[in-house]
């Protein structure tokens, strides 16, 4: 009898250990790495953005890996000169360190869209364009 209380102890003692370190962990790397922020231009102070949409790798993986993709591969090319006013600014960002991954500025067009990265332009297909408007919650 003495053996079974020194097994259940022992099997009770793991137990708690476990649920222990799985309790630490979820609360301290539960947190989302990237987040992102759709912003869109002031109506007054064009120069200032107003963040209108955000949503977090722990809510949406698949739209934050999707969007980073699109931003990665997409095709780096010469900018026409009469781009205009940007339509949305898209920030991917770090919450937990506080740290901008990416900032983007996006001019939508029939045929696809411009993402402008400080003084690089790339450019997207249609379809990518048509899924980012959806991802991002777009407001014409």
């Amino acid at each position: 009898m003495k053996r079974f209380y020194f097994v259940l102890s022992i099997v009770a003692a793991v137990g708690l250990v476990f649920t222990g370190g799985f309790a630490v962990a979820k609360t301290m790397y539960d947190k989302p790495v990237r987040e992102v922020l759709v912003g869109y231009s002031h109506e007054e102070r064009k120069d200032e953005m107003v963040i209108k949409h955000s949503f977090t790798d722990r809510e949406d993986l698949n739209t934050v890996d999707n969007l980073q993709q699109i931003m990665m591969f997409s095709e780096v090319r010469e900018a026409p000169s009469n781009l205009g006013e940007r339509d949305v600014m898209i920030t991917v960002r770090n919450p937990q360190h506080h740290v901008s991954l990416t900032t983007t500025s996006v001019w939508f067009e029939g045929d696809g869209a411009w993402l402008g990265f400080d003084d690089k332009y790339r450019w997207i297909s249609q379809e990518d364009a048509a899924w980012l408007k959806k991802a991002i919650l777009f407001e014409e």
